[in-house]
């Protein structure tokens, strides 16, 4: 007897948002360290510090860029993601990224944390029937041919841009009360936003004066048809440059930009 998967139960979706993913995986990890006794032998082994699962997907967007996923902001409030059946009530992220080139659709990846249960109620009840007009067009989704960087410093030196990679990132402390493994509050600490742009040969005479220096610069996703999916702003400095060149290709230059984002309040 033959069996079929059911598609619409392998969406995955954050506070109910459908993504177009390309790949899905959700992990947990245990801190388990042996302990010895003063002759060496062992006791047992127990965990040390919480448990904390990993969650990682790729996908193209479609439509706005939804606030909640956004590392570097404000807010510290988790999301519930739900993947074939599996529902996780408090996931935080940590981190966003894509990348931009030459005729390509662009993926973005998001990376959480998640602590206590999973599945902890049956979230494939409330999905909804799978239907063919659901996929959006691919004129639709987020792609490199309409989406560009704005040097507003003029620094880059480059008078063709090639590419680039946007990244925003943050650490997550979670505190805990006394006897629960689902932490109260999951601070957001270490917020930072990197751009690495790949362009032609850049005509720089004083080297030295490379690293280091301000740069300010603005970031376009959109989609196929030119709607701007999200806009985002790179304040910082310039961490490093480089050439290269491959026996297939041409020389190359790559611009990397770190910007670290000072923190929303004095203590956690």
């Amino acid at each position: 007897m033959s069996k079929f998967i059911k598609y619409e139960n392998l969406d995955f979706r954050i506070n109910n948002d459908v993504f177009y993913s390309t790949s899905v995986e959700i992990s947990i990890q245990t801190n388990i360290e042996p302990i010895l006794l003063s002759d060496g032998s062992l006791l047992r082994y127990a965990p040390q510090g919480t448990i904390v699962g990993s969650l990682t997907t790729e996908f193209f967007l479609i439509g706005a860029f939804p606030s909640y996923l956004v590392p570097t902001s404000s807010t510290e409030s988790p999301v519930n993601a739900i993947f074939a059946g599996v529902q996780i009530e408090n996931c935080y992220l940590k981190s966003i990224s894509f990348q931009a080139s030459q005729f390509s659709p662009i993926s973005l990846n998001a990376e959480f944390d998640w602590y206590g249960q999973i599945n902890n109620k049956d979230s494939t009840n409330s999905l909804k029937p799978f239907s063919a007009t659901r996929n959006a067009s691919l004129s639709q989704i987020s792609h490199s041919n309409r989406s560009y960087i704005s040097d507003l410093t003029n620094v880059f030196g480059f008078s063709e841009i090639f590419g680039f990679q946007y990244s925003e990132q943050c650490n997550r402390i979670p505190f805990f009360k006394n006897d629960e493994i689902v932490p109260f509050r999951v601070a957001k600490t270490n917020k930072t936003k990197s751009v690495t742009v790949d362009g032609n040969f850049f005509r720089q005479n004083n080297i030295n004066s490379i690293e280091g220096k301000d740069v300010n610069c603005d970031l376009f996703l959109k989609d196929y048809n030119n709607t701007l999916l999200n806009n985002f702003n790179v304040s910082g400095k310039i961490e490093s440059r480089g050439l290269s060149i491959s026996n297939n290709g041409i020389l190359q230059s790559k611009l990397s930009i770190m910007q670290r984002l000072a923190p929303l309040r004095s203590s956690l």
